[in-house]
């Protein structure tokens, strides 16, 4: 009985050794091995921010000599740690910074009135911007006996009393600043086709980007900016 719970305790033991098999040159283990890693080598949860000044304050309090930030989009940036080869080279993501703007509905026709309420509310102050919305408030409150349009330019013809009428161009391409990325840097400012349909009771306009999407390589150009003003020693990708 002795000899076979012996025989028994043996054959669980050797069942338990790491058994490796030699295929031409080729070595393969029976079973995997899992690394046990310290607290100092488990990836912290991503902490998320919704301004750049929140992100910058956190990687202060980081210490880690690899740490980067890397500028992915007008709205999104990331600080991540260097890739350490001691760690399977595993990149810790500390932070992101991830901008929740409810940015205007281009290319699509909105009534008057949400048109100069949006105007308002997402668009940084330009000129441009301020003579629509003085051509708007005329329209909101005006006749529109003819509208001319060649599809490259507009001109309306506006009732303005019992037999008083006036004329209003429609400048364009116009140039203007949505609020389309963080606050804290300079709103890229770019160029527009303002649209005008409808009388005046049923006007609709729309806006219509025309920079072929460069404005976003300028919101990154001034994240890096501020970035590198605000978050000094820490090396900035974008």
């Amino acid at each position: 009985m002795e000899n076979m719970l012996t025989n028994l305790v043996d054959k669980i033991m050797s069942l338990s050794q790491i058994q490796t098999f030699l295929d031409g040159n080729i070595l393969y283990a029976k079973c995997a091995l899992v690394r046990i890693k310290s607290p100092a080598q488990t990836s912290p949860a991503t902490r998320i921010f919704n301004t750049l000044l929140g992100l910058v304050e956190y990687c202060k309090n980081i210490d880690d000599s690899t740490k980067f930030i890397s500028v992915v989009s007008p709205v999104e940036v990331h600080l991540f740690g260097g890739m350490d080869p001691d760690n399977d080279n595993i990149q810790f993501h500390y932070a992101k910074a991830q901008l929740p703007v409810e940015n205007f509905k281009f290319d699509r026709q909105h009534v008057l009135e949400d048109f100069i309420i949006s105007l308002m509310c997402m668009f940084d102050e330009t000129e441009d911007k301020t003579g629509i919305l003085e051509v708007l408030s005329s329209l909101a409150n005006s006749t529109i006996i003819e509208n001319s349009d060649d599809k490259f330019s507009q001109s309306l013809q506006i009732k303005t009393g019992i037999t008083t009428k006036a004329n209003a161009k429609v400048k364009n391409p116009v140039i203007l600043k949505p609020f389309r990325t963080f606050r804290e840097v300079e709103q890229p400012s770019s160029k527009f086709i303002l649209r005008y349909k409808g009388d005046g009771k049923n006007m609709i306009a729309s806006l219509h980007e025309a920079d072929g999407g460069a404005w976003q390589l300028v919101a990154i150009a001034n994240i890096k900016a501020w970035l590198s003003m605000n978050a000094e020693d820490v090396i900035i990708i974008g």
